[in-house]
């Protein structure tokens, strides 16, 4: 697109339109008409480039890879030196030196909050070719503006611009769009308590909803407010949950009743901010749909998985202070692992960093990895499974629904005596604990379980199934309804 219509279409490019646009040079159609030298002799050189890249990379790439061992002070200031040199030369003057240091400041800032700088070098290079054109065309018109909207190919251009702005909010992904989402639903928020009557004011993730529940209380203090908290809503897992625990305890006085997932979280809630155990409900966010999680017969083979062999398995994410390692830890212990069928569902951002532990402890050929599946897939999983771990050390892990699922579906559950799980499960007689971050603690409750008998299994299992149907959706639901209704 830069060749044939001028336009950019990433950061690089648009030095090279720069560099075009100093030798006097217009990227676009008519550069292959009047400087087809140019256009076939940049062909030509990257071609040539690119087959001598070959061979001149193959040749020498034991010793470029030396330069990434280069120590940072020798190759930061080396950078500096070069940057200071090359601005200062365009013009002699000390104010682009200063200029190419404030910009540098800028890009190393949004280099840290990830902040792309492409849009900016864009803007660099086609901005001066804007205003110019810009104004070329308002002297045309005698000074109007009028063009913007009555020609069809400006029409279509700004549709475009308003469209790929649009998008840019809609992805909830980036920031830009994180930031449009929060403004777009705080806007629509205040507006329905303003001009609609509302009883109640009911929110989610309380640190993301407290400055919007301060206003609207003030706009309509009559109004009743009830949050639900769960997650590092409210028990912060880094520096950055952190932020939002002043602004949490600065709202929770203006609440009429916090609803938590788990006893567990009942006991945070009033230890931790003092709320008043009159002032808390426990409902478990979503329940168990029995419709969905309930054992599946054959299992094992609709998973191409021996029937014959006791499978173990980790459902969930790779992430920090998920469990995983501390599970491959316990698998890598077992005596005679090969008699065992390993399973392993989910993905995450450390999933390389489990794919390397694998490695370590030689597990590749005993294991079996699987993408995060659906929910109706994963009651298969969990029906599959014998013993299924849960090894999350997370303090933020309110409840813990995958293992009531699993429970649902027949497993045997073992999980880290902390947070969430400590709501539903009774050591021994639904379900086994382990000493958190302990491998080997966690390898000793498996090798407990598989020396069980038939009927203390059976035991383990009833006990589990009646533990998980407490939390049947079809059951809590109006329980929610009876929690409203009772304020």
């Amino acid at each position: 697109p830069l060749l044939t219509l001028g336009v950019p279409g990433d950061a690089v490019a648009a030095v090279l339109l720069g560099a075009l646009i100093i030798q006097g040079l217009t990227p676009g159609p008519l550069l292959f008409e009047q400087n087809p030298e140019i256009v076939y002799g940049l062909f030509s050189s990257m071609i040539i480039g690119n087959i001598l890249l070959l061979f001149i990379g193959l040749a020498g790439i034991k010793f470029y890879s030396r330069i990434v061992e280069i120590p940072k002070t020798l190759m930061i200031p080396a950078i500096l030196i070069l940057s200071t040199i090359g601005s200062y030369s365009m013009n002699n003057s000390l104010f682009d030196v200063g200029v190419t240091f404030i910009f540098g400041i800028i890009g190393y800032i949004m280099s840290k909050i990830k902040m792309p700088s492409s849009p900016i070098v864009l803007a660099v290079i086609l901005g001066p070719m804007l205003e110019t054109n810009l104004r070329k065309a308002v002297l045309m018109y005698e000074g109007s503006y009028s063009f913007l909207y009555t020609r069809p190919i400006t029409i279509v251009f700004l549709i475009l611009t308003v469209l790929s702005i649009v998008s840019a909010l809609k992805k909830k992904d980036s920031k830009l769009g994180k930031l449009g989402g929060y403004l777009s639903f705080y806007i629509k928020s205040i507006f329905l308590c303003l001009f609609h009557h509302y009883d109640y004011l009911y929110a989610h993730y309380i640190s993301h909803c407290a400055l919007l529940i301060k206003i609207i209380k003030k706009l309509k203090p009559s109004i009743k407010v009830i949050v639900n908290v769960h997650g590092n809503d409210v028990v912060p897992e880094d520096a950055h949950d952190e932020k939002f625990i002043p602004l949490v305890k600065s709202t929770l006085p203006l609440i009429d009743l916090c609803i938590v997932p788990s006893s567990y979280y009942q006991k945070v809630m009033m230890e931790q901010y003092g709320l008043n155990e009159d002032k808390i409900k426990i409902f478990p966010s979503g329940g168990i749909n029995f419709d969905v999680f309930q054992e599946i017969e054959n299992a094992k083979e609709k998973l191409h998985l021996d029937p014959n062999k006791k499978c173990i398995g980790y459902i969930g994410r790779y992430e920090k202070r998920k469990g995983w390692e501390v599970f491959l830890e316990a698998i890598s212990l077992l005596e005679n692992v090969e008699q065992y069928q390993i399973v392993m569902v989910g993905v995450g951002e450390d999933e390389e960093k489990a794919n390397a532990l694998i490695q370590k402890y030689h597990l590749e050929n005993v294991i079996k990895k699987y993408p995060m599946q659906t929910q109706k897939e994963l009651a298969l999983f969990y029906s599959a499974i014998d013993i299924f771990c849960f090894p999350t050390y997370r303090k933020s892990d309110s409840l813990g629904l995958v293992g009531l699922e699993a429970m649902a579906c027949g497993c045997i559950v073992i999980a880290s005596n902390m947070a969430g799980p400590t709501s539903y499960i009774k050591n021994q007689e639904n379900g086994f604990f382990f000493k958190p971050r302990d491998g080997k603690d966690l390898n000793q409750k498996i090798e407990d379980i598989l020396s069980m008998n038939e009927h203390q299994i059976k035991e383990i299992k009833d006990h589990a199934y009646q533990t998980a149907k407490a939390y049947d959706v079809n059951d809590i639901s109006q329980n929610l309804v009876d929690i409203f209704n009772g304020i």
